[in-house]
């Protein structure tokens, strides 16, 4: 029985205004059922607020903000939820620019990589996103040691912490960088080529301890509702634009 109702208080709480808000985007047919695994999988995630991305100058496709510093005093998950083209369509275009990633997240959710789909890397990466919430929770009175403890992880990543994507940019700074140095940083790493040091550096991010739980809570959600996998394994989205239109 829902408490909300037992106290006579009107109020959506924070899950069914997080199940709103889905219902009513274009995305939802990709994500309520994700949400729904999710929050099965760690019911702490209903107390947590779903923020929509609508700021075209966010690059960011989904992001998880901490209590202590989101607007809302909450466990925030910002997400796209509008316009499931430009969504799926920003998805395809990291699988062709960015290989090295490609196949260590295909490799992280078992899947080969010419199987993978942009609807699924999405919908990972929203869950991802949320089992970072769920660590900001276990740490919810002591989110300072969290913070410094993946400051710490990160400094030691094999160029520190900067992403794939701007390494793999030939005309960014990272790259100029990594080109000057190239014969030094080529010995020290062990690595012959551009690709096998984002290889590297891409695996190593992954395994730090933050990225290691939510990568892990994804791929539990997707264990506990393998048909969640295996509709987002499609190779298209039709039949999911279809129950959008008949709803």
């Amino acid at each position: 029985m829902n408490p909300e109702k037992i106290t006579g208080n009107s109020e959506p709480n924070q899950n069914e205004q997080n199940e709103d808000l889905l219902s009513k985007s274009e995305l939802a047919v990709l994500l309520e059922d994700a949400y729904r695994s999710a929050t099965e999988l760690d019911p702490r995630l209903r107390d947590m607020k779903i923020v929509t991305i609508d700021d075209p100058n966010e690059k960011a496709h989904g992001f998880a903000v901490a209590s202590d510093v989101s607007a809302s005093g909450k466990h925030e998950v910002h997400i796209r939820l509008n316009n499931i083209d430009d969504v799926l369509n920003y998805y395809a275009q990291a699988m062709h620019d960015y290989p090295v990633s490609i196949e260590i997240m295909s490799r992280r959710m078992k899947v080969n990589p010419n199987q993978l789909t942009p609807q699924l890397l999405y919908v990972q990466s929203v869950l991802h996103e949320m089992g970072h919430v769920t660590e900001h929770m276990d740490f919810e009175n002591s989110m300072d040691d969290l913070r410094q403890r993946n400051k710490q992880e990160r400094t030691a990543l094999p160029l520190g912490y900067v992403s794939l994507t701007r390494l793999m940019d030939p005309n960014s700074e990272l790259r100029q960088r990594v080109d000057q140095h190239w014969d030094e940083l080529s010995q020290k790493h062990g690595v012959s080529d551009i690709m096998g040091l984002a290889r590297l550096q891409g695996e190593t991010y992954r395994g730090l301890t933050s990225e290691t739980v939510a990568d892990n809570f994804a791929s539990d959600v997707f264990d506990i509702n393998p048909q969640l996998k295996d509709q987002l394994l499609q190779p298209n989205v039709d039949t999911y634009r279809d129950f959008a239109m008949a709803a």
